[in-house]
């Protein structure tokens, strides 16, 4: 072995060490890994600065809608929408619970789990203390239905984005082959909470409790009215732009232009003041994803993920379902225990060489990175942003040791059953399209 790929694989696998220990931030970690890269001449500062204009796209994109929902979180039009589900609930839990699912996947479709949870979660926790319920239940569900909703759209997650800039894959494409899956997968998955929760959710409400839900005021959280409704027009014209993107001319490659343009509207229209909206956007990210490309990028120079699809596409006989249905598990294994970021980076070069090397059509590999990605992280507390957060916003909550022990432990089997159910559906899904042959072949 060539000392150049020892190095590279060296420096590979120390940074995915250490974001999976968390010894130090994930983006000095990726940003760290880059400057090694450089420094040890696998890549040079040509090559690596190359490697981030390749990837303008996908910047392009996370920092659009970042911006976007950034300032229209300041309008109170999400926290909005929650009150107004919170009230049609009546004061049911169960009723609560379905209608808190079903508005977490609507929201994951446009905003990042991030986002969506912290708007719900702080809800739940007010929501269960007026009916005098445990919120545990809730924030769990809540948590892993964001998964599903992040499966949707193209700007729903961040391996969305990755995986459609690499692919060339638009808006609708998501659209059109996820949203039908999420939404037998969201209906399965609550008929499945309802049925592990079953006694928290039966619990009768006193009737001053349900009079206290129905006196919620779903105005008092929207600071300014006309910053409400331009936020709420502004949103639905930013999303049919991602939609028509391809009729006026807009290509996947290009859709950062779209996020851009629409970031800067949003600015202008608003009158949200544009120093706060860009100190609240995640530029750790950014630049966790601009030290991750130029790793990933040395690995890949070097020959190592190449030769990793190899052995895979070996390994699987050359059957062209085991393969994808492969991917799918691994992915999903992975984005249990790493963050689903750099296990996706990683996974779209190695999957494109692989269906090359099988002679595979690539579309039902991006599929199985889709739903491993965003699926895989229900496994555990720690798998995704949103279970973090779920985890964090009980943690706040309740100060008793052994109840965050319960949490902790609840969270682990239900989180466990959910993200095998969710992988056996995406298995199924995928069987009957390869079987069928409806995909790009």
């Amino acid at each position: 072995m060539q000392a150049d790929v020892i190095i590279a694989v060296i420096i590979f696998l120390l940074v995915i060490l250490l974001i999976m220990t968390e010894l130090v931030h994930r983006t000095i970690a990726a940003l760290a890994g880059a400057v090694l890269m450089v420094l040890y001449g696998i890549l040079t500062f040509e090559e690596a600065i190359n490697i981030f204009a390749h990837e303008i796209n996908t910047i392009g994109l996370i920092v659009g809608v970042m911006v976007m929902v950034e300032v229209t979180k300041e309008s109170g039009l999400f926290q909005f929408l929650a009150v107004k589900v919170t009230k049609y609930s009546r004061g049911d839990p169960k009723r609560l619970l379905i209608l808190f699912c079903i508005l977490a996947t609507g929201l994951s479709a446009v905003l990042d789990n991030i986002t969506t949870m912290l708007i719900l979660g702080s809800l739940t926790i007010v929501s269960c203390k007026e009916l005098d319920v445990e919120p545990a239940p809730f924030l769990i569900c809540i948590a892993i239905i964001t998964n599903i909703g992040g499966i949707t759209t193209l700007i729903s997650s961040l391996p969305n984005i990755l995986i459609g800039s690499a692919a060339g894959l638009n808006f609708n494409y998501f659209v059109i082959n996820f949203v039908p899956f999420a939404i037998v997968a969201m209906s399965l998955t609550i008929l499945l909470f309802t049925r592990i929760f079953r006694k928290e959710l039966h619990k009768p409400t006193a009737e001053e409790r349900i009079e206290a839900i129905m006196h919620l005021d779903e105005w008092a959280v929207v600071k300014d009215r006309k910053l409400f409704w331009r936020s709420l027009i502004i949103l639905i014209t930013y999303v049919m732009l991602f939609v028509i993107s391809d009729s006026i001319g807009i290509g996947p490659h290009d859709l950062w232009y779209i996020a851009i343009a629409g970031a800067v509207a949003l600015l202008l229209l608003s009158g949200v003041d544009p120093e706060k909206a860009f100190s609240d956007i995640e530029w750790n990210t950014i630049f966790f994803f601009i030290g991750l490309f130029v790793v990933v990028g040395g690995i890949a120079k070097v020959g190592v993920l190449r030769e990793s699809a190899v052995i895979l596409s070996n390994w699987t006989g050359g059957n062209f379902l085991f393969a994808v249905l492969s991917t799918l598990v691994l992915c999903g294994v992975l984005s249990a225990f790493i963050d689903n970021i750099p296990v996706t980076a990683v996974l779209i070069p190695v999957v494109r060489d692989m269906a090359v090397e099988g002679g595979y059509s690539a579309e039902p590999f991006w599929w199985s990175l889709v739903l491993g990605a965003n699926l895989g992280g229900s496994f555990t507390p720690i798998g995704s942003p949103s279970n973090v957060i779920a985890m964090g916003a009980y943690y706040r909550h309740e100060l008793d040791k052994e109840k965050r022990t319960s949490f902790f432990k609840t969270f682990i089997i239900v989180g466990s059953i959910s993200a095998l159910f969710h992988l056996l559906l995406s298995a199924i899904y995928i069987y009957i399209r390869i079987t069928f042959g409806l995909y790009q072949q």
